[in-house]
């Protein structure tokens, strides 16, 4: 991960961030629905990959290198429209939960969690119904395009 090779839409590293992750411990997405009454909101970004390496026609629903702030129950529902290998964690940043696209065994997604999480004040965050996936900020370090 530490170079950057040339592909048709940049400059990419390759592999995966979770790779890279210390103490990361497997879950599974019960783990993911069951801490949803303990997380409020939360940042996500995902792994960046060249074209060469995404089959999926319009893979990319948001930018590469975009990080989104959303509720943790807003993302749950809404899997479907973000990228595989995704990284989640709070404003806390000492912990992270990460969905890979790689599978244990047929049903089973391979998921880690690193830290630990510790129940948000909800009380203190009030949700306007406009609100939805907010890009909170573009990540240029990890991919250059050049």
């Amino acid at each position: 991960m530490t170079q950057y090779y040339k592909y048709s839409d940049g400059l990419c590293y390759t592999g995966y961030l979770w790779d890279c992750i210390k103490n990361a411990s497997v879950i599974d997405m019960e783990y993911m629905k069951k801490v949803s009454n303990t997380i409020n909101e939360v940042f996500v970004f995902w792994d960046i990959h060249m074209k060469e390496r995404i089959l999926i026609e319009n893979y990319w629903n948001f930018g590469k290198e975009t990080v989104l702030k959303l509720y943790y129950k807003e993302l749950l529902e809404n899997m479907n429209y973000l990228p595989e290998d995704i990284y989640i964690f709070d404003e806390s940043l000492t912990w992270t939960l990460i969905l890979t696209h790689e599978y244990i065994d047929d049903n089973t997604r391979w998921c880690l969690k690193s830290g630990n999480i510790k129940k948000t004040d909800k009380t203190i965050l009030k949700k306007s119904p406009y609100e939805s996936y907010m890009v909170i900020f573009e990540v240029s370090y990890f991919c250059r395009v050049s």
